[in-house]
């Protein structure tokens, strides 16, 4: 393998070997609950230590509903077509 990318891979392991170590020593007393992306299009909602970056414990009931309920799209009107749509369904016979 080229010495230079065996160089830089060694810098990547002993960076993540050094984040987890923090990552474990920190007490995570501030996080914010947010959601997760673990793969394209699937999320958990997780509390995240704003020092560390790290999963700062289970999240729970309470926090879940709350983060939900901001989460809410706001109620909009119709477009002229969708409640064209809506009048056109209406319409026909049954």
């Amino acid at each position: 393998m080229n010495p230079e990318i065996e160089k830089l891979t060694r810098i990547i392991s002993e960076a993540q070997e050094a984040i987890a170590a923090i990552r474990a020593a920190c007490p995570h007393e501030e996080y914010k609950v947010t959601q997760v992306a673990w793969a394209p299009g699937h999320y958990n909602i997780l509390r995240i230590c704003h020092s560390c970056g790290g999963i700062a414990g289970s999240i729970t009931e309470e926090e879940t509903a709350a983060f939900l309920e901001t989460r809410k799209e706001p109620k909009r009107r119709l477009t002229p077509f969708e409640l064209e749509s809506l009048i056109q369904i209406k319409r026909k016979p049954q």
